[in-house]
């Protein structure tokens, strides 16, 4: 028997034996949330324009936390430092192939309250 099934939400679980004990990502909630800026794609092939899968935002963030994962739900890559040169498109010293990988992002500017937000880029050579 096929069974189709409608994606609703995206979970990562690490480590987890059971759906049921991942945890969900956090509820936005009311106030004035920062605005991201994300690219969808990226092309590191070090010719100066667009090298660096890099996430700007508006009013600059207090707390920043992304993971990059390929789609085996292998991280291959952490920041804790907002504004750094963002993921260059290698883990472990070698360049990941051309695909699209999830990105997710926790976040918070002053006086607001934590976001948290993902989605794909695609990695272009």
């Amino acid at each position: 028997m096929i069974y189709t099934a409608k994606i609703i939400a995206f979970f990562i679980c690490l480590a987890t034996i059971a759906l049921s004990s991942c945890t969900k990502p956090m509820e936005d909630t009311p106030g004035n949330k920062p605005q991201l800026f994300i690219p969808t794609a990226f092309t590191p092939n070090n010719d100066g324009l667009n090298d660096n899968f890099v996430i700007k935002a508006s009013p600059d963030l207090t707390y920043y936390h992304i993971r990059i994962f390929d789609n085996s739900n292998i991280q291959l890559y952490e920041s804790t430092v907002y504004g750094d040169a963002g993921w260059d498109g290698n883990a472990n010293g070698q360049a990941e192939p051309v695909g699209s990988y999830l990105w997710v992002i926790d976040f918070q500017a002053a006086g607001t309250a934590k976001f948290s937000q993902n989605g794909y880029v695609q990695l272009i050579r």
